[in-house]
């Protein structure tokens, strides 16, 4: 199967949703974000984007790794190679660019978490030993990390697994298991704005979070392949009423579960790239905007936090200092053009 467009449009538009939930609209507790409660509810739900990455890392895999013979040990040492190539490339120069920015001007994340902090997070090991990222979104690449290296038999479980009831009720034990998650106030580790959320980002529960949303993403995956076609779930009918309860359903509390589940039906619809969903999200703009959605999920904390503060304090009695932003935004816009021509394209050719 070729590549899905209407997929990548997806996720370039969940990069830029996750960014508005970090830009910080709801700092101002006089501004309109804050005091209308659907939109300061539909801004929080910004870590809803992290799931459909979950899903959609799933899914590809799936499609493209699917029919590996895992048996020989060159296709396992092939994949993981690949996996590092597309992925830590990018990381490691952000990772680099961060630590000098805390360590120089800030100093507060290497006090509170020392060398050990330093190595966990250099090898992308720090969410599921519960230490703080450098990066902040970087803990859920931490947790894609380790599903990669788990892909090969998550891989061979799917395929063994013939019975389409047998996998209908995985999924629905799975879903469950993230509901449990999401109510479990031991288990989150964080003060949660919204009841019954999964937002979950740290420790193992977060671990759990993102191999829930991969495995579903490659039992979608090979429903999709099996199904080759389905008008009615395709259909813009369908794609537009999906999309339009989802995105009433995220100004609402107590609905993260319905949300999710919501979006593995439409993640399936789009796989078709029929309907009017598909054909938006499969346009150039959108789709080079998923070609880009991990730079941006990985630099834009420095545009809205450390790079811009650092900006502003350094600028602080020049007439400078108002455009604090627009200057980040600057450097943030060159780091990213930087990387993908000089660091990303060689990297990644051929992976």
């Amino acid at each position: 199967m070729k590549e899905i467009k209407s997929l990548t449009g997806l996720r370039g538009l969940a990069a830029v949703y996750v960014m508005i939930g970090h830009i910080g609209f709801l700092e101002n507790k006089n501004g309109i974000c804050y005091k209308i409660k659907p939109i300061r509810l539909f801004i929080d739900h910004g870590y809803i984007s992290v799931d459909i990455f979950f899903i959609l890392s799933g899914f590809v895999l799936m499609l493209v790794y699917g029919n590996t013979k895992w048996n020989r040990s060159y296709n396992i040492f092939t994949f993981i190679k690949k996996r590092i190539a597309r992925i830590y490339p990018l990381y490691l120069f952000c990772f680099l660019i961060y630590f000098l920015i805390d360590y120089i001007f800030i100093n507060s994340w290497f006090v509170g978490n020392g060398n050990l902090g330093f190595i966990f997070n250099l090898l992308l090991l720090q969410t599921p030993f519960n230490i703080a990222p450098l990066i902040g979104p970087s803990w859920s690449l931490s947790t894609e990390w380790i599903a990669y290296f788990l892909f090969p038999v998550l891989n061979i479980v799917v395929i063994k697994i013939k019975n389409e009831y047998l996998q209908f009720f995985i999924s629905l034990g799975l879903v469950t298991c993230l509901f449990l998650i999401g109510i479990s106030p031991g288990w989150v580790g964080h003060k949660n704005i919204l009841h019954c959320s999964i937002n979950v980002f740290s420790g193992i529960p977060a671990l759990f979070r993102c191999i829930i949303g991969f495995y579903i993403g490659m039992l979608l995956c090979k429903l999709r392949i099996k199904l080759k076609n389905n008008k009615i779930v395709s259909c813009s009918c369908f794609q537009i009423v999906i999309t339009a309860t989802i995105l009433l359903l995220i100004m609402f509390t107590y609905m993260d579960i319905f949300v999710f589940m919501l979006l593995i039906i439409l993640i399936f619809s789009l796989s078709y790239e029929n309907g009017l969903i598909s054909k938006l999200l499969s346009h150039k703009i959108l789709y080079n905007l998923g070609l880009f959605s991990y730079s941006i999920y990985l630099i834009h904390p420095l545009l809205i936090g450390e790079l811009k503060d650092v900006i502003y304090y350094s600028l602080k009695k020049t007439s400078l200092s108002n455009n604090a932003f627009i200057i980040s935004l600057t450097i943030c816009l060159f780091l990213v053009i930087f990387y993908i021509n000089i660091l990303n394209c060689p990297q990644r050719r051929g992976f």
